[in-house]
């Protein structure tokens, strides 16, 4: 058996076997219990990367800047000098 035959018939087993991984994206309402939810674990539990102005910001920067991840963390990826320009400016 070819390992693309093995890797094919390994996924088919895991998806009728209902292990397949599926990701759901969620906001900070949860329509299946009709309930506000704040994620205390990730690095946007106020919310602030959905906040209007800060969108309102963000893109124009992030076109001269590169791709910058919304709500990363910096003690594992850095600061960086966008950081030092928006933030004595922010007002939230």
């Amino acid at each position: 058996m070819s390992w693309q035959t093995w890797l094919d018939t390994a996924a088919t087993a895991r998806e009728e076997a209902g292990l397949t991984r599926r990701l759901r994206p969620r906001g900070p309402h949860d329509a299946t219990s009709n309930a506000h939810s704040v994620d205390l674990a990730g690095n946007d539990y106020l919310g602030l990367s959905r906040h209007p102005e800060v969108r309102r910001a963000g893109p124009p920067r992030r076109r001269c800047c590169g791709a910058v991840a919304r709500v990363r963390p910096r003690l594992v990826t850095g600061t960086l000098t966008l950081h030092g320009e928006l933030e004595p400016t922010s007002r939230l």
